[in-house]
């Protein structure tokens, strides 16, 4: 999988985590997490550091401000 492919994957799940609402990540399934993770890790492994950081920020600690800056920080590398 390509950065191109990963960015568009981990959009397609902060765009759920948008139908469902920032404070309410903790109701969503346990592999909708799962997989959350893995990309948390993948981006990582690649070197996008920043990106991985504010994923993990995100779920373990949930709010607006982080969410706003991973979406514009995947528009930016996009």
């Amino acid at each position: 999988m390509d950065n191109t492919q990963l960015i568009i994957q981990l959009n397609k799940l902060l765009q759920q985590i948008s139908e469902i609402g920032i404070n309410n990540i903790e109701k969503l399934n346990p592999e909708f997490i799962k997989e959350f993770k893995y990309y948390t890790k993948i981006f990582k492994e690649i070197g996008f550091t920043k990106i991985s950081e504010l994923c993990q920020n995100l779920i373990e600690s949930p709010d607006i401000k982080t969410y706003v800056k991973l979406k514009i920080l995947l528009k930016e590398i996009q």
